[in-house]
């Protein structure tokens, strides 16, 4: 590839470039990606380079030389790095399977059950019309920079004739077992033999490598109540231990699960069950149905970012079901089973979430909220649910340029009428509906809804309604105390 005196040039590689520069289409570096053509920090160019592989053992030293820009005296500076390879002369070709499958890509390895027992085979050819003597066979078992762990592949079959030479024709096999470790795992065979031609013996060789994934499935499972953001509810939605949210009797508790796929291969859903908190009485048992969106119309579930049907690593599913709220202290707990699709492989999740049911609906005045800004809901950490601070337009909307900068406190502090009394009454009823305490008639999710539809209409009899209403709820009183 040139002499080590003369060296050779280096084009740099233009875009657009399928894989490596999709983005650029102006002919510049790839990597350029401001189109400055000016090395910036944190770019990365690409240069490359063909020639003619060498016999034996070959290395090259590349050299590149910027200008730094910007100083007053330009500053020149360099940077080195080498790439070695061995040149051989054909003779000899070598195909690595792992349980009969071939992968010579890490972006799609052979899927295998981590601690399973896999099989890998080797068939040994020649590729002249010479025979090979002394063929050699050895797997680097992962390991490239440690010969101490190579393993040695068992002789199989393919020697026809018996003469030990590997004849034109003949496929030579090998195995050995190996347990597979989790996580990703590429090792490579290393094949040689004696060539043996009118101009002497020389050693041909040859490799290949085969990628794998050794799969541990695991899942988690987060399931809510009442949630107004279903993909992040809050620690109050979540609701893990009691006494959980207080809701009215007789409402309906909207349930979400999230399922997350915390392992390190892709997995189909295959049951979701809430056990209707009655863990002794599977007949009354319920499966939430997924909440879907229309991709090329197919339904797919609104997590399934690649549209693929699978729960990608990564990835998060949101499930829903509905029942009608009980009285007293209730919890139920779903379940969640996956299966990797290739290895067969299981995986299980599960949460709990409950509430308790009061006979009796409350609510507080916004009054009651503007003077006590330290009652209002927080999550675990000690943060706000909702922080005084925030804008009334990041909750609901539209609302008119004069009300763009209100904060909540403002908003449950204003005493306009109009629409700056519905938003009064309107944060006061968001309050009520996500404190735990507080078993308040309708949820925040029914709330911003119709705060948001009833600004949209622009119709002051609808806004006046709704404000009326929500005002009714704000004074059915109550108290920020767990009920038991």
């Amino acid at each position: 590839l040139g002499s080590p005196d003369l060296g050779f040039a280096v084009n740099p590689v233009l875009g657009p470039f399928e894989g490596v520069c999709l983005t650029d289409t102006t002919g510049n570096v790839c990597g350029d990606t401001n189109l400055n053509g000016v090395l910036d920090p944190g770019e990365t160019w690409l240069f490359a380079a063909t020639g003619v592989v060498p016999l034996g053992a070959y290395m090259n030293t590349a050299t590149v030389t910027a200008t730094v820009l910007g100083e007053p005296v330009p500053t020149e500076i360099t940077a080195t790095d080498v790439a070695h390879l061995f040149g051989t002369a054909p003779g000899i070709h070598v195909v690595k399977l792992m349980n009969g499958q071939h992968s010579s890509d890490p972006n799609a390895p052979i899927l295998v059950a981590a601690g399973s027992t896999n099989t890998y085979t080797y068939l040994v050819t020649s590729t002249t019309s010479a025979s090979l003597a002394n063929v050699a066979i050895v797997d680097d078992n992962g390991t490239p920079g440690n010969t101490a762990d190579d393993l040695v592949p068992a002789y199989v079959s393919g020697d026809t004739n018996n003469n030990h030479l590997l004849d034109p024709g003949e496929t030579w096999v090998y195995s050995l077992t190996r347990v597979a470790a989790y996580g990703p795992f590429v090792n490579v065979v290393r094949v040689s033999g004696s060539l043996t031609t009118g101009s002497g013996t020389t050693t041909v060789y040859a490799d290949d490598l085969n990628y794998s994934l050794g799969v541990i499935p695991s899942i988690t499972v987060v399931k809510a109540v009442d949630a107004l953001d279903p993909w992040h509810p809050t620690t109050i939605e979540d609701a893990n231990t009691q006494p959980a949210k207080e809701l009215l009797v007789g409402t309906t508790a909207v349930w979400t699960y999230l399922i997350t796929n915390t392992g390190n291969a892709p997995v189909a859903v295959t049951s979701l069950v809430d056990n209707n908190g009655t863990p002794t009485n599977p007949a009354d048992d319920f499966t939430p149905q997924s909440v879907t969106v229309s991709w090329n119309g197919a339904l797919y579930n609104a997590g399934d970012v690649n549209h693929n049907g699978l729960l990608d690593v990564g990835e998060t599913w949101l499930f829903r079901a509905t029942t009608t709220v009980l009285a007293g202290a209730y919890q139920n707990t779903a379940v969640a089973t996956v299966q990797q699709p290739t290895t067969l492989q299981t995986a299980t999740g599960s949460d709990v979430a409950g509430y308790y049911g009061e006979l009796t609906a409350s609510g507080l005045t916004p009054g009651y909220w503007k003077n006590h800004p330290q009652s209002w809901p927080t999550n675990a950490d000690g943060s706000y649910v909702f922080d005084p601070n925030q804008l009334v337009s990041t909750i609901f909307g539209p609302v008119p340029a004069a009300d763009a900068n209100e904060t909540l406190m403002g908003a449950v502090s204003n005493g306009g009428g109009g629409v700056d009394a519905l938003l009064r009454a309107a944060v006061a009823a968001l309050l009520n509906a996500t404190d735990q305490y507080l078993a308040y008639p309708q949820t925040s999710t029914w709330i911003v809804q119709a705060v948001d539809s009833a600004l949209a209409s622009g119709d002051p009899t609808a806004i006046s309604s709704l404000q009326v209403q929500l005002d009714a709820w704000n004074n059915l009183q109550g108290s920020l105390t767990p009920p038991f």
